[in-house]
């Protein structure tokens, strides 16, 4: 039997789809075929499903998301059924998991996996080619109507029928490592240089705005176990320069924690760039630990400055523990990424206020604020249905789970409560540029600017022009978010020189009169355009992946930009007279390349400055 996994495009990046990357991983052990279809990679879905299905003689198609991938799972599903009527439909992960019988009303499925699934896919692939029972296997709901997988399901044709519930699976240790290459990841070995490797799963505890597809039972993998698995991604991927860690508690095993910085710090060209940690776990020997072995950033789950909505949270915290966490990593020069979540069940204006003014008094933490989110399978979630808040369920999951008042603020206060925090967002963005000291062809430069947190001037040699975001400040550690807007406005200090730089490096093309295609037409390939002429001289197409229409011919184009119509990157393989390709993108540029030189396998040259 083959067996597809798809991963559905639901955001403007690709993301690792690690959830189903395991699962795939599982499933392949067992000895099945499987197959990966990476919808962020893909124009056209119902082309891209079709084609994939038929080329692989797909029996059984897998899909898993959360919440606010409803639609896109729905989509794919509607053009699946239009396709191929006979394959059979499994859909599992958070969406499935907290409103088994919800989904399978509403999306045409066949099979839902509820929880972990490495397990369960292995067990319904031998009922599915055996053509067993499927009533034993646990954890699953599915409709009485799949007897065979020669059987097509219908909607609402057949009773669903709910298994006892899976176990959490104790050990997992044992479980194969994920299958990326399967989805579209790693393809270019050579590009990977950072992974992100999860050391645990699920949470004890219960916070009100959280849920756990994986149970909540919290299991650690041993360092063995985790050892083994960087040790098999750096001989894999040979850039591999630095790891991030999925655990929620990394620290509260203190002497795991202090065994792992140990054995870390015996790779010469690996660090562990991030991880996350509760505030009440850490002190100040594991932050000197963490910083000894390359940590960059610790990721807090912070949520409220107020005692009172910490409680009402569930979180088991207080600001005094959180103001103690961060003045230590702070102080170690660790970036911190921790929001505030404003609207819980007993928010107040007063415990609003408290939290902001908190906020306001410690800008060097950077913390992000933003309104509390409602997702199917939180006690809030069961909160705002009980009291009639969400009374359309599926509308709700149509609309990505958008934001609700679930608070005691009236609508109105509500509404000005997340005004004020769009406009207390603006505070923290703007860094004044004061000079720029020397640049190369290469587009580094070296800059002169003030923090805009403690008001310290300092000289940073080495920036990318292009791609220029952000940067700690050596005085007061505030992490510096640059405004991009101000920094490369037209006719702004730095003009003259962008327009030097950037010329200059394109010149070597228009002498040699090559043609290049742009991949990308947002504020990368604008700054580009307008700032070489030479670059304007070469350009002979333009491809991007989004706002595309289908004109009377079939054909996907988009807008006009610098006098080129949008065409799809498709049009690249029909294109044979490019010479190179300019990555326009800023945060996908290892994924375009990677699409360039292994699925449309061309051999034009590739700018990435």
């Amino acid at each position: 039997m083959n067996f597809l996994f798809i991963v559905p495009r639901t955001m403007g990046y690709a993301v690792y789809p690690t959830g189903v990357a395991y699962v795939a991983a599982s499933l392949k052990a067992h000895g099945y075929n499987t197959f990966g279809l990476n919808l962020f990679y893909e124009d056209d879905i119902d082309t891209a499903i079709k084609k994939k299905v038929g080329s692989c003689n797909i029996d059984v198609v897998c899909m898993g998301g959360l919440s606010r991938e409803y639609s896109k799972i729905e989509e794919i599903v509607l053009s699946l059924r239009k396709i191929e009527k006979r394959v059979v439909i499994i859909i599992g992960g958070g969406l499935l998991s907290t409103e088994p019988e919800l989904i399978m009303e509403n999306i045409d499925i066949d099979i839902g996996v509820i929880g972990e699934g490495e397990v369960t896919i292995c067990e319904l692939a031998d009922a599915l080619k055996n053509k067993t029972d499927l009533n034993i296997i646990n954890g699953i709901i599915f409709r009485d109507s799949i007897i065979n997988i020669s059987t097509p399901a219908l909607l609402n044709n057949g009773k669903l029928i709910k298994t006892q519930a899976r176990k959490e699976m104790l050990n997992i240790d044992d479980i194969p490592y994920p299958d990326y290459e399967l989805l579209g990841f790693g393809t270019d070995p050579a590009s990977i240089v950072s992974l992100a490797i999860v050391a645990s799963r699920s949470c004890p505890y219960s916070c009100t705005f959280c849920y756990h597809p994986s149970g909540t039972k919290y299991r650690q993998r041993s360092l063995d176990s985790i050892f083994n698995e960087i040790d098999y991604w750096v001989k894999k991927y040979v850039n591999l320069k630095e790891i991030g860690l999925y655990d929620e508690l990394f620290a509260r095993d203190k002497k795991r924690l202090m065994g792992f910085c140990k054995r870390m710090k015996t790779y010469e060209n690996l660090i562990c760039s991030g991880l996350q940690l509760r505030v009440d776990d850490v002190d100040e020997e594991i932050i000197a630990q963490l910083k000894d072995i390359g940590v960059r950033e610790i990721s807090y789950g912070l949520e409220s400055a107020d005692n009172n909505i910490l409680k009402s949270m569930n979180k088991h915290i207080t600001i005094e523990q959180i103001e103690k966490a961060l003045e230590i990593t702070h102080r170690a020069g660790i970036l911190i990424q921790g929001n505030f979540i404003f609207g819980d069940v007993e928010e107040t204006m007063e415990t609003a206020s408290n939290t902001i003014s908190w906020w306001l008094k410690h800008p060097q933490y950077r913390i992000n604020l933003g309104p509390i989110q409602t997702f199917p399978g939180t006690k809030l979630y069961e909160h705002a249905v009980k009291n009639g808040i969400i009374s359309n369920k599926v509308q709700f999951l149509q609309g990505m789970c958008p934001t609700v008042n679930v608070s005691k603020l009236s609508e109105s206060e509500f509404e000005r409560l997340l005004e004020t925090l769009t406009a207390l967002v603006g505070l923290h963005e703007t860094v004044p540029t004061e000079r720029i000291y020397s640049y190369t062809p290469d587009g580094k430069i070296s800059l002169s600017y003030k923090c805009g947190v403690c008001g310290g001037s300092m000289l940073v040699d080495g920036f990318n022009i292009i791609d220029i975001r952000s940067h700690p400040c050596p005085y007061c550690k505030s992490f510096i978010r640059f405004n991009k807007e101000t920094f490369f406005a037209r006719g702004s200090i730095t003009s003259g020189i962008i327009d030097t730089l950037i010329d200059c490096h394109f010149s070597v093309y228009a002498e040699r009169n090559k043609k290049i295609a742009i991949w990308g037409t947002k504020e990368k390939a604008d700054y580009l355009m307008y700032h070489s002429a030479n670059l304007r001289s070469c350009v002979s197409m333009v491809v991007d992946t989004y706002n595309l229409t289908t004109d009377d011919k079939g054909n996907e184009i988009g807008k006009v930009f610098w006098g080129h119509t949008v065409l799809s990157p498709n049009s690249l393989i029909m294109e044979q007279e490019v010479d190179c390709i300019l990555i326009a993108s800023v945060a996908n540029r290892a994924r375009i390349a990677d699409v360039i030189k292994n699925t449309y396998k061309l051999r034009a040259e590739i700018i990435d400055i």
